[in-house]
């Protein structure tokens, strides 16, 4: 009684049809079990089911969001677009509750994909863009109490002393490169604080340091956070280059998860979640009987391994409209 019954018919007895309904069949007009949209973007597509879902909700009273399952083949092309579209504010009567499924573990928690970005940093340059990059997450914002616009004052005070790359000279030494401390993050510290600290009459050098004297006012504060946030993430990061056992893997990083995160209502799943995959290391080096030292890129390789292999079918059919990759074998409602 539907152009999909009639194609699901044929795959079923692996009929080849010939275009023209079985005798006694009849298609009716109205018919939309099977519909083909062409639109010009990922955006229009998005927007087009919109206005599909809703006219099927108004039609159908006892159809629910949950009983909608959207795939497609690429769901981290597409999740931006959904986001766009669907992410409505409580009291817009077009909005619809829904999921985004698959798009893997450092998508989908801010918790780990801030975690891995530190551990990124690790045996790098620590250039500019990269570190300051870590504060473009809201995880890191909130445990170092700093707000957006501060940020944006910090990006000014980095581009202003000419901070570049590198913690110091020692730590561009430890990169094989020339051990200069011009342009570090040290000497661009060094100029903020000096630059607090002293009269801002731009005095010149001082003990060959040229303070950086625009940081006035309430920004002090800021600055105050902006030094913590820099001396803890250069302390916890710097000594990961050195290989560890499983169990001293286990220990380093469930500390810098404490030192540099602040867990609350909505990410606490996940902190418990990740730490219990921390913890995990100290279990797999017993069960193995593995005593040796391994390095931070091995350990990185495990953790993701698990949390993607662990994440499978993450939101999945949650209660509102489910989108997610078209995966072999999916249970579809």
């Amino acid at each position: 009684d539907s152009v999909l019954a009639l194609v699901q018919s044929d795959i079923l007895h692996l009929r080849e049809p010939d275009g023209v309904p079985p005798a006694g069949e009849t298609i009716n007009p109205s018919d939309r079990s099977i519909q083909v949209h062409s639109c010009h973007s990922p955006m229009r597509e998005m927007e087009v089911l919109q206005d599909h879902l809703l006219e099927m909700f108004e039609n159908d009273p006892e159809l629910n969001p949950r009983d909608i399952l959207v795939m497609t083949p690429d769901i981290a092309t597409y999740a931006p677009y959904v986001q766009a579209v669907f992410d409505l504010p409580r009291d817009d009567p077009r909005r619809i509750p829904y999921s985004i499924a698959d798009r893997g573990t450092r998508k989908e928690s801010e918790v780990i994909d801030a975690f891995l970005s530190v551990l990124d940093l690790a045996g790098e340059r620590f250039g500019s863009s990269q570190v300051l990059s870590l504060l473009d997450r809201n995880i890191l914002r909130d445990a170092f109490e700093l707000e957006e616009t501060d940020v944006a004052a910090i990006r000014r005070w980095v581009g202003e002393t000419r901070i570049r790359w590198g913690i110091d000279k020692k730590n561009r030494e430890e990169l094989g490169l020339p051990p200069f401390e011009e342009n570090t993050w040290k000497s661009g510290l060094e100029r903020l604080l000096l630059g607090y600290a002293m009269p801002g009459e731009k005095t010149g050098l001082f003990k060959d340091i040229l303070p950086y004297d625009s940081v006035e006012g309430s920004e002090s504060a800021v600055l105050g956070k902006f030094l913590e946030f820099a001396d803890r993430v250069f302390a916890e990061v710097r000594g990961l280059t050195r290989p560890r056992n499983l169990g001293d893997w286990s220990a380093t990083l469930t500390a810098l998860l404490d030192r540099l995160f602040a867990p609350d209502d909505n990410n606490q799943p996940h902190f418990a979640r990740f730490r219990a995959l921390l913890n995990g290391l100290k279990d797999l080096a017993f069960v193995s009987g593995f005593e040796g030292k391994t390095n931070l890129d091995s350990i990185r390789a495990h953790l993701v391994e698990q949390l993607e292999r662990k994440g499978v079918g993450s939101r999945f059919i949650t209660g509102g409209i489910t989108f997610c990759s078209m995966l072999p074998m999916r249970s579809i409602p």
